[in-house]
């Protein structure tokens, strides 16, 4: 968290739990929503001591701005606040040409990037993320592996001067990749995944961080509980795993008008209409002190950083009430 000096300097300051917030590349496409706004978005954000601005991925499944472009504007934008990706489709990538382009992203964010990754599909509209692997010229089931094999690479061309890797999908030999992150030794990359003992043991083995979404506070409790437990048998320091909870949120006195919004706005995004159960594992969609305490009950269950989506067609609004009402409850 930052916050101003008295000189105008800006210093740290501890929060009880860092906050991001998922700025709206997507609703670009399929909303209308103004580019100018998200830079708008992420400069507000920063002004407001929020921890960290993150953007979505993914080609033609669910289609909006380039990840790794729009980040490297944000970087032009902003001085201090992390940059991050929530989550970005690495097997949808060659590895080589991904980490020489997460390395000049680093660099001219002088090290704050953090690369939240993915699998993409699973729970809903499969179809079409098996569209989107075959767009991309690779088979859906192969997507987990690939994404591990190219998460080992690009850490090796990030960290070492020559690389010789063998894998089922990629091999290389000699290959040199003299630009390096700015921030040494790697760029850190969180994992997503939720209540899959497959993938949450793939967090203990790979990940510099965990990203979870669609789960009730005692679920990723749950989660994380097991993500340690996995790391401990590997023995790895559970610290070295930054646990994180992906919530959707919108603010609002009214909370019918919340939560119908909200409704409205997931069942557009993400073209599935979901259940009150479901929505409710999603996130907060009530008034401010109705969202505070669902951000109280994810900070108590492990989670370190919140990252904020708003589930409304006016993000710049609800981030507006979302410094003013919900952030000064955690400082």
């Amino acid at each position: 968290m930052q916050k101003t000096s008295r000189n105008g300097a800006i210093e740290l300051a501890k929060r009880k739990v860092d906050f991001g917030i998922l700025l709206p590349t997507r609703e670009v496409v399929i909303h209308g929503f103004q580019i100018s706004k998200v830079f708008e978005m992420a400069e507000i954000a920063e002004k407001n001591n929020v921890d960290s601005v993150w953007v979505g991925d993914s080609v033609v499944a669910k289609p909006r701005l380039d990840a790794i472009s729009i980040l490297s504007a944000l970087a032009m934008k902003t001085q201090e606040v992390k940059l991050g990706t929530a989550v970005f489709l690495p097997a949808l990538r060659n590895p080589v040409l991904l980490s020489h382009s997460l390395a000049t992203l680093d660099q001219i964010a002088s090290g704050r990037i953090i690369l939240g990754v993915g699998i993409a599909g699973g729970r809903y509209n499969q179809e079409i993320f098996e569209k989107e692997c075959d767009s991309c010229g690779i088979q859906f089931n192969e997507r987990v592996k690939r994404m591990e094999e190219v998460i080992e690479i690009i850490r090796m061309l990030w960290q070492d001067d020559e690389v010789s890797y063998t894998g089922k999908y990629y091999r290389l030999k000699q290959v040199r990749m003299p630009l390096k992150p700015f921030k040494r030794p790697r760029i850190p990359i969180w994992i997503a995944c939720s209540v899959i003992e497959t993938g949450l043991r793939r967090v203990a083995k790979l990940a510099d961080g965990w990203i979870c979404n669609i789960v009730k506070p005692e679920e990723f409790k749950e989660s994380w509980t097991k993500v340690q437990r996995f790391a401990k048998e590997l023995g790895r320091d559970t610290t070295e795993i930054h646990p994180c909870n992906y919530l959707y949120m919108n603010i609002d006195a009214n909370k019918e008008k919340s939560y119908n919004e909200a409704d409205q706005f997931l069942t557009a995004y993400y073209n599935t209409k979901f259940t009150p159960e479901i929505l409710e594992k999603w996130g907060s969609f009530g008034n401010a002190n109705d969202c505070v305490r669902r951000l109280e009950a994810a900070a108590a269950a492990g989670a370190k950083t919140i990252i904020v989506h708003f589930a409304s067609l006016d993000p710049m609004r609800k981030l507006e009430i979302f410094a003013r009402d919900v952030l000064p409850s955690f400082n």
